[in-house]
């Protein structure tokens, strides 16, 4: 899959400390362009966005393509949280669990790019914030309960496999002033990318910047702070590479 433009280091913007009226704020909170744009989110997600069941199923299909960027005969179930639709593509057949969380409240056109035939389970969530990314490849299924933040832009190809509960982090927040809230801070943010065919165990944490290579196993609890190359296992916290795969 190509990588969106854009450079792999890329300072943060906290929109939440931008001027402009309150409405104005209100709708970059929302991920909405104009209050037409989130007339139609509220109208759509009212209707849809708790209904369960096969009603809601063929609901959601038929509506959502009006508020998302792309939406090709995906199968979305209840509960899931949009916001930044216009931002957000679905290719065709992704599947979208419960209590699933889209935030696409990036300045990015296509913040959240999920391609044909990829799932996400129960309470995955993707964040996007700071003008990041987060692209997630065709037959990629992603596990209950991961995380992850795209500040710094993530990419993750073909054919993945994610356990549960797995996070990808692409922002660090600034703290080198001792003298300030880290909080107030800027955050900077790293290309973080997982290639074709790997498997992440329970628990694994990929910190900003870090490139796992097509094929690598990273075992459960591990935290990989730096490249792995493809076609390894790696574990521990810092992973580090137990063997390769071809010598098993």
């Amino acid at each position: 899959m190509n990588t969106l433009a854009g450079a792999q280091v890329l300072e943060a913007v906290d929109f939440t400390a931008l001027g402009g009226s309150d409405a104005q704020k209100f709708l970059r909170r929302m991920g909405a362009d104009s209050w037409l744009d989130y007339a139609k989110f509220a109208i759509v997600t009212t209707l849809t966005q708790r209904r369960r069941g096969a009603t809601g199923i063929a609901l959601r299909r038929f509506l959502l393509p009006l508020i998302l960027g792309q939406a090709d005969h995906v199968v979305v179930l209840e509960d899931v949280v949009i916001r930044g639709a216009s931002h957000i593509r679905l290719g065709k057949a992704v599947a979208v669990e419960h209590h699933v969380v889209l935030d696409a409240k990036s300045t990015h056109p296509i913040a959240i790019r999920i391609d044909a035939d990829a799932v996400l389970r129960a309470g995955t969530f993707i964040d996007t914030s700071y003008g990041g990314y987060v692209q997630i490849g065709e037959r990629t299924a992603v596990g209950p309960y991961c995380q992850f933040w795209g500040g710094g832009g993530i990419v993750i190809g073909k054919d993945v496999l994610f356990s549960k509960n797995v996070s990808i982090v692409s922002t660090d927040h600034g703290m080198l002033m001792a003298d300030q809230s880290i909080k107030r801070q800027s955050s900077v943010g790293r290309l973080t990318t997982v290639e074709d065919g790997c498997f992440l165990g329970v628990n694994v944490v990929v910190l900003p910047g870090v490139t796992i290579g097509a094929g690598t196993v990273v075992g459960a609890n591990s935290v990989v702070t730096r490249d792995l190359p493809p076609r390894v296992i790696a574990a521990g916290s810092p992973a580090r590479i137990l063997r390769e795969r071809e010598a098993l």
